[in-house]
């Protein structure tokens, strides 16, 4: 109960627990130890959303929520994946991957595809797949899923996938296999974190670096709102429509215009005289969002975390008003955590439309604010309020298991 939480920094998931867990729910299922086992981080991104397929900047960090894929070689062509959280299997051949039939198999088979068009081999697998990243709560689950599958599958057939590469494979899957829009963003910051940090992320020149993190006592809560979304079935793909319809408008006043990340403060009259058009107002949420970005680097270099915390607001307020990507739920958590002790800032998070919402809150007061926030929400909806304190941690990895046999099911 949130009403009895008492916050220490010893709490929380631990990555090693978290990996023999997966080992132990292979073993379960298949009676025999796994060969390798790969792990993916979920994601909080602080600041710079919807910036990654318009050439901006984000600054998001990997924590300490993971998928994970337990793997062993075999010597026929058969796979089979069970998903430990949808309680299901799918199996088939290598040679001729099956078509998803539930909403879960798309992501996983749109991995094997993908996999064995790139590397063709003649021997299967079989897989668990299984992890503590709420789905469709804007943590990435799906990328975290991809780059645990893709790495895992790499490792059993001797593919060096790691870095950019790994990361590029994952965003084809949702662009190639499932006709999503999506940028890179989510796959390179699950892949590429450290920790303790935030990665820079500049998606016009394709560039990152790492950001340290020192904040003294405060933390980052998660609060989620409830509401489940798919990319596939939320306005996102709009969104992408209407930033290149902005582009195009804008591109002929400005014809050096090749992406919305250019777009800088002299750009704002500009705009303002094109009225309040909804291509102009997405386009406004780019110019806004990336100055933040520039704005939060110059607050976590000084380790102001109340400047931070305005930031996150401003962000808030610009993806509900200019991107209109927020929702009433989302809107609700923002506004009362205002009013609980605590906090400093916090906003959306994610493609939208639901899931969570990032919190800076002070550690000292973590309880109240979480109790506060409970009361506030319970009496809005009846319902307790999920929560999830987060660390940032490192970006995916993969281990050879040392209890495994490899023996003949090794390709």
């Amino acid at each position: 109960m949130i009403s009895r939480l008492a916050w220490s920094e010893d709490r929380g998931p631990r990555l090693e627990e978290f990996i023999q867990s997966r080992r132990r729910a292979f073993l379960e299922r298949f009676s025999a130890e796994p060969r390798f086992i790969a792990h993916a981080p979920g994601r909080i991104n602080v600041i710079g959303e919807h910036t990654d397929y318009n050439g901006g900047l984000a600054l998001p960090g990997a924590v300490d929520r993971w998928i994970g894929v337990a793997i062993e070689p075999l010597a026929d062509s058969r796979f089979t994946l069970f998903s430990e959280n949808f309680k299901g299997e799918i199996s088939g051949d290598v040679a001729a991957i099956p078509a998803p039939v539930k909403p879960w198999h798309h992501h996983l088979l749109g991995c094997v595809a993908l996999f064995f068009k790139t590397f063709p081999s003649g021997n299967g697998f079989r897989a668990t797949v299984g992890g503590n990243i709420p789905v469709g709560a804007g943590m990435s689950s799906s990328a975290a899923l991809e780059l645990a599958l893709m790495g895992a599958l790499g490792a059993c057939y001797g593919h060096s996938l790691t870095g950019p590469r790994l990361a590029s494979m994952c965003q084809r899957v949702e662009n190639d296999y499932l006709g999503l829009p999506s940028g890179l963003m989510d796959q390179l910051v699950c892949q590429m974190a450290r920790r303790a940090h935030l990665l820079l992320m500049d998606f016009a020149r394709e560039t990152w670096r790492h950001v340290a993190v020192d904040l003294g006592g405060h933390v980052w809560v998660l609060l989620d709102s409830g509401v489940r979304r798919r990319l596939s079935d939320s306005g996102y793909a709009r969104r992408v429509r209407e930033c290149r319809r902005a582009l195009s408008l804008l591109g002929q006043h400005v014809p050096s215009l090749s992406h919305l990340g250019q777009l800088g403060p002299a750009h704002m009259e500009l705009m303002d005289s094109l009225g309040d058009l909804t291509p102009i107002r997405r386009a406004r949420h780019q110019l806004t969002e990336n100055l933040r970005v520039g704005a939060a680097l110059e607050a976590l270099a000084l380790n102001d975390a109340e400047a931070l915390g305005e930031l996150l607001l401003e962000s808030h307020e610009s993806l509900g008003m200019d991107f209109q990507v927020s929702c009433p739920e989302l809107d609700f958590l923002v506004e009362r955590a205002g009013k609980a002790p605590g906090f400093l800032g916090g906003r959306m998070m994610g493609a939208g439309f639901g899931g969570c919402t990032l919190n800076l809150v002070r550690g000292a007061a973590l309880g109240c604010f979480l109790r506060a926030m409970n009361r506030d929400w319970q009496g809005q909806t009846g319902r307790e309020l999920s929560f999830q304190v987060c660390r940032l941690v490192d970006g995916a990895s993969v281990r050879e298991c040392p209890d495994a046999a490899p023996g003949s099911r090794n390709p």
